[in-house]
């Protein structure tokens, strides 16, 4: 990876939506896709270097949900950026508390380039 490119830690169990996003980012920021928590969990504790952290809320395979790979990211790197992203409905209070912390974003999945573009404008793409 280059060492001047941001990085980001994408979790996602889709392969197509991996796939998508990858090829969205790929050329402006390394980016390491993850599909499992457990996995997540264990890359944000060996590794330092992560920018953003960009995950879906529903995670297959796990007792834990992307909020709670969300949660341990924020508590290593309180400064960093976070993104929950799902095609989850979820209630107005559900919304609002994740809008309580300012290095929380929420993205629909049909928000896909929103998301993108916030990303870009994050990291000065």
């Amino acid at each position: 990876m280059d060492a001047h490119r941001p990085l980001i830690l994408l979790v996602e169990d889709n392969p197509y939506i991996t796939d998508i996003i990858l090829d969205s980012l790929k050329g402006y920021f390394d980016v390491v896709p993850i599909s499992t928590v457990e996995a997540a969990l264990k890359y944000m504790a060996t590794n330092s270097q992560i920018d953003v952290l960009i995950c879906d809320f529903s995670l297959n395979h796990s007792s834990l949900d992307g909020f709670d790979v969300i949660i341990c990211f924020q508590d290593k790197y309180p400064e960093k950026q976070s993104i929950l992203f799902t095609s989850h409905i979820f209630s107005e209070e559900q919304l609002d508390s994740f809008s309580l912390n300012k290095n929380l974003k929420f993205f629909d999945k049909i928000q896909f380039p929103e998301m993108i573009d916030f990303i870009c404008g994050l990291l000065n793409k």
